[in-house]
């Protein structure tokens, strides 16, 4: 009882403490947040939902995770979906204005620049945010871009005079010339003997060049004084970047968890680092501290104004903010701006060309030299805005506000997007993504469409303070590297920026240099040699061909493609393997016409490459080599914008499949070997890469059984016809179906299969616009329209207009179905009203009225006898009295939905995929049109005889297959405890058999597995492989696919019927991006360019 009342009075004593505690945390994670949402939603502004305690938190980390392995085109500036995913996907959902919540913090996107300068220019009512994650503090320190109020006052004020004008030009510009001075020095030392040409690691010398130039203008140290102090920083870096998508908790800050006691660590050596140099900077002066910045600072901490004062605290704090911020900003826009100059070669000599006439080739610059540089300036702002350093400026309202219309809670954090904001095509212009400085030349004010449209630097009194600096930093090192040296892209380079607090390259920016003088080497060699031979000469001076056809293709001289050297043209020819250089290749070659032929000329340097050469008026020749990496261009025309323009038509090169789109699948086959075990959610998933284990396990009748069952989607998308079914089911269905795929069938289905194609090929013709030669088509949709009408035609006596509910529905299906691949499935959560369910009963119904409406049209059109296409059959079977030849309505239904999705994908896939291989490689096109002519004509419809004559198309067919088959993988699962080969594999494990890579395993098909190569299956597919029938792509064993000889006569008469009308090329807009989507697709389509053969001829 005694202890009873104790506990009691405790409880008394205690509920005065803890009930605020509740209620704090309460109004923190679930009242404040909901109050905030609805408060947003009446001004009409919503975001992604609010998860307790994450926020957002958890979706961002995951984006920006999946982000990080897509790599751009080096030509493309639309870096924003890369670098921030989480705010471009937001951004299309719900609007330029939205909220998302970072942890428990409400975070307000804006985009609207007007709105943005105003937050950014009031001086009262936001604050800098940074007090709310203290890590920011031990990184960046407390200094001017952190504090507020009369403190930031002070520091501005006594601050300012260490980066006037005068200072930056009369003192830091000569320290900031011999910095850069002593990295060129570095240069040279690192040039091997005779070496031309130099790879430099470009984006990691910067950083390093930027903090000597810091340590040396700033605090009259260098960066090896230093050396310690950018370590520790750079390591505090790391751990600021991976803090950003946790939840911070108030307090943890001061425990002592392994983490902070790193961060302890390293803050430690930072200040102690600072405080060496400060030390011996006093040790040094009496009273006079000199007058850079950290003489200025002393001097104030000496100084007996209070206004005019610092304690010593805030010195060290100004150092890290100084070192940090200075370093990080300016090195990565002078990185940026070396990558635009390598892409664009043109202003590269223009911005030399104004250098030489401004300062000379040998002159040291200074800073008179700069104010003269007009396009450097350009340059640079266009740098800043497709590249800023800081991507996104944030305040939080330290009290309720009105800014505009919009009404801001206080405690809301504001996001101030300058990149978005930067490439807006509504501010910019139509080329707000292009490269372009000229924008800039009546000054920025009137670059855009609206004012002052330029924010690297932010705006406001809060502008940074060390813009002028920065300026002078770049300006400096670019006129000193255009003085020596030409900058071109290494083929390493891969074009990832991303966020990490400023705007890096994520794997650095490797560029090749080629030092000025060559040239003269090249001259000095002429004064001896033939006209042309100097090439020959040069060649010594490489070490290997890649190096040698690098300097070709920036040194040979326009028009003398008929006149090279003899042994230049051997050498040539030894590289490429075939006689492009010769006047007999020159002949196919048009004028005014991109020709491109693909052939693979050899496995050089790891990668496939290609050539192919352009004619223009002037008969000059370029002639170009390019590979997945890397492009070698010998150019020989006289035009040197036609050259350029040309350029930048973006080449294709040969796929490299599996690592495309099968990112992690290869990371994990690379970490852990041929096989291996992953977790789809709670599902254990073995990975086989093995072809005879992958054989066993389709081939075997019992103890594996197909997926879907697991999955309830898949039967709602595929319908659970004969893909899906097991046992004695599977048996009947099998057997009815069978004579709908017999041969003599398939001979009966050609003529409505070539009507279909007649249809299409005549809406081409309708396309075309007037005497246009040329047409251009996203040949990727019309041939999914086409197989979705043969399969109409030819099974179910229908036509693509009468189903189009149907197939409509099923691509909606479609895409919820690849959306929940990567989502864990709950078993009975299928039968829940959920938004997404409901949308997906809806679409499935829709599916099924159309197939009804099918079924009841043929129904009433037909007594007893329902035709002997497939829907005829199966109702056939519907009234069979055998239970062994019987199916129930509903499985006619299921076998409807199968056949329509599975054969209209598939097919349609195949043909999309040969065609982009007949258009990378005109020679084989080529062939494959002659076979047509010799065996069907010019003009004559194909028929099923035809086509087991055309045994080239076949060939190509298979090859097409193996590199891109329509179905990249098998699943299958263990109904039971399995032993196969030496694997004991138990009961309920998936089993992935990955048909895609062993398609294009070197063990498997040899070295040119990766190539396209038809003549590999001249003898046959069995023998075209070291391991017999290692051609999977209709599965393999009792299960393999039902309609295989359907899908290939289906394929086999629209290529027919295409090649016999046009030449077909691909457009430059083509983007290689294959992407699983169940199914091999191309992500952006197939645009091709199509040329009629006959002008005057009808389809």
């Amino acid at each position: 009882m005694e202890l009873l009342s104790t506990i009691n009075l405790l409880a008394l004593v205690l509920l005065p403490f803890v009930v605020p505690k509740i209620w704090k945390a309460c109004w923190i994670f679930l009242l404040r947040p909901w109050m905030i949402t609805r408060r947003f939603k009446k001004q009409g502004i919503s975001g992604p939902k609010y998860r307790f305690v994450y926020g957002n938190l958890k979706e961002i980390k995951k984006m920006k995770k999946e982000a990080k392995d897509w790599v751009l085109d080096p030509n493309s500036n639309d870096i924003f979906p890369r670098v921030v995913p989480h705010y471009h996907n937001w951004l299309s959902q719900y609007g330029e204005t939205f909220i998302y919540w970072n942890g428990t913090k409400p975070t307000l996107f804006i985009s609207d620049p007007e709105l943005g300068k105003q937050i950014l220019s009031r001086k009262l009512g936001f604050a800098v945010i940074a007090k709310t994650r203290p890590e920011v503090f031990i990184l960046f320190g407390k200094g001017l871009p952190f504090i507020e109020g009369d403190d930031w006052a002070r520091h501005r004020r006594i601050l300012n005079p260490a980066f006037s004008m005068d200072r930056l030009k009369v003192v830091m510009t000569k320290r900031m010339v011999d910095c850069t001075l002593r990295m060129l020095e570095e240069w040279r030392q690192q040039r091997s003997g005779e070496e031309v040409m130099m790879r430099m690691e470009i984006n990691k010398d910067f950083h390093r060049l930027i903090s000597d130039i810091i340590a040396a203008t700033a605090f009259g140290s260098s960066y090896e004084e230093g050396i310690e102090l950018f370590k520790s920083q750079t390591e505090l870096e790391e751990y600021f970047v991976t803090s950003l998508t946790s939840v911070f908790i108030p307090g943890t800050q001061y425990l002592p968890t392994p983490t902070n006691l790193q961060l302890w660590k390293l803050d430690k050596k930072v200040k102690d680092s600072i405080k060496r140099i400060i030390d011996a900077r006093l040790k040094s002066n009496s009273n006079n501290y000199g007058d850079d910045l950290l003489g200025i600072m002393l001097k104030a901490a000496t100084s007996k104004e209070s206004e005019k004062t610092m304690s010593m605290d805030e010195v060290i704090e100004e150092c890290k903010t100084f070192y940090i911020s200075g370093q990080g900003s300016s090195s990565i826009l002078l990185t940026w701006t070396t990558l635009l100059l390598s892409l664009h070669q043109d202003w590269q000599e223009k911005l030399r060309e104004e250098v030489f006439n401004e300062c000379g080739k040998d002159t040291v610059p200074d800073s008179d030299t700069f104010s003269k540089l007009k396009l450097m300036n350009m340059v640079l702002m266009e740098s800043l805005r497709l590249y800023g350093p800081v991507i996104k400026m944030v305040r939080e309202a330290t009290k309720d506000m009105k800014i505009g219309h919009l009404d801001i809670p206080k405690g809301t954090s504001i996001i101030v997007p300058f990149l978005k904001m930067h490439s807006d095509k509504a501010i910019w212009g139509e080329d707000a993504k292009q490269f372009n400085p000229l924008r800039f030349e009546n000054g920025v004010s009137q670059a855009a469409n609206q004012p002052n449209a330029l924010l690297p630097f932010s705006v406001g009194p809060r502008t940074c303070i060390a813009q002028n600096f920065a300026m002078m930093e770049a300006k400096t090192v670019l006129t000193m590297i255009l003085q020596r040296f030409r900058i071109s892209l290494s083929p390493e380079y891969k074009h990832t920026p991303v966020d990490y607090f400023n705007l890096h390259p994520q794997y650095g920016l490797p560029i090749l240099e080629k030092k000025k003088k060559v040239h003269d080497l090249i001259k000095r060699a002429s004064s001896r040699l033939d006209p042309l031979s100097p090439f020959d000469s040069f060649r010594r001076y490489t070490k290997n061909d890649e190096s040698f056809l690098l300097h070709l293709s920036v040194y040979l001289e326009p028009g003398r493609g008929d006149r090279l050297s003899s042994s230049l043209k051997q050498h040539i020819r030894k590289l490429l393997k075939v006689p492009i250089l010769d006047s007999s290749s020159i002949k196919w070659v048009q004028p005014n016409t991109l020709v491109r032929f693909r052939g693979m000329i050899q496995d050089m340097l790891g990668n496939e490459f290609y050539a192919g050469a352009y004619k223009d008026k002037t008969n000059g020749l370029n002639v170009l080599l390019w590979s997945s990496r890397t492009v070698f261009w010998i150019s020989l025309a006289k035009n040197r914008e036609k050259r350029a323009g040309w350029m930048k038509q973006g080449l294709m090169a040969h796929l490299r499949c599996p690592e495309l789109f099968l990112g992690q699948t290869v990371r994990k086959r690379q970490q852990q070997g041929e096989t291996f075990l992953y977790w789809n959610g709670t599902k254990a998933t073995l990975f086989i890469s093995d072809l005879e284990l992958g054989k066993q396990i389709l081939s075997s009748k019992l103890g594996f059984a197909v997926i879907a069952k697991t999955r309830p989607e898949v039967l709602m998308l595929f319908g659970k016809g004969l893909s899906f079914i097991e046992g004695d089911d599977w048996v009947r269905h099998r057997r009815i179906l069978n004579p709908a795929f017999s041969m003599d069938r398939l001979k009966v289905m050609t003529k409505g299969m070539v009507d279909c194609t007649l249809r299409m090929l005549e809406e081409w013709r309708i396309q075309k616009n007037g005497e246009e030669v040329v047409m251009r088509m996203e040949i990727n949709k019309d041939f999914h329209r086409l197989i979705s009408d043969i399969i109409a035609t030819t099974a179910f006596g229908s036509s693509y207009e009468e189903g189009i509910e149907l197939f409509r529905s099923q691509s909606e299906l479609e895409e919820y179905f690849v959306a929940s691949l990567t989502s864990v499935f709950i078993p009975g959560t299928q039968y829940l009203p959920t938004p997404t369910n409901l949308q997906l009963w809806k679409l499935d119904k829709k599916v099924k009225d159309s197939i009804k409406r099918m079924i009841d049209a043929r129904l009433k059109s037909s007594s007893n006898n329902y035709g002997d296409d497939l829907l005829g059959i199966m109702l056939k079977a519907a009234t069979s009295e055998e239970p062994a030849k019987m199916m129930r309505m509903d499985e006619i239904i299921e076998e409807c939905k199968a056949i329509y999705f599975s054969g209209q994908g598939n097919s349609a896939i195949l043909l999309t995929w040969t065609l982009l291989l007949l258009s990378l490689h005109q020679d084989w096109q080529e062939k494959l049109r002659e076979e047509v002519f010799n065996e069907c004509g010019k003009d004559t419809i194909p028929d099923s005889d035809t086509f087991t004559k055309l045994k080239l198309m076949n060939l190509v067919l298979m090859e097409s297959l193996r590199l891109y088959g329509p179905v990249i993988k098998l699943v299958r699962e263990a109904t039971k405890d399995m032993k196969i080969g030496h694997l004991d594999i138990p009961k309920g494990t998936s089993i992935i058999i990955q048909s895609l890579k062993m398609h294009t395993d070197k063990a498997i098909w040899g070295e040119d597995a990766k190539q396209f190569n038809p003549l590999r299956f001249e003898n046959g597919v069995s023998k075209a492989a070291k391991h017999p029938n290692a051609l999977l792509p209709f599965s393999v064993g009792p299960r393999t696919c039902i309609a295989q000889n359907f899908a290939m006569m289906e394929t086999k008469t629209v290529l027919t019927m295409i090649l016999q009308r046009f030449r077909i090329s691909l457009s430059p807009e083509y983007k290689h991006t294959p992407v699983d989507n169940f199914n091999l697709y191309p992500q952006y389509g197939l645009p091709v360019m199509l040329q009629p053969l006959d002008t005057s001829a009808q389809p």
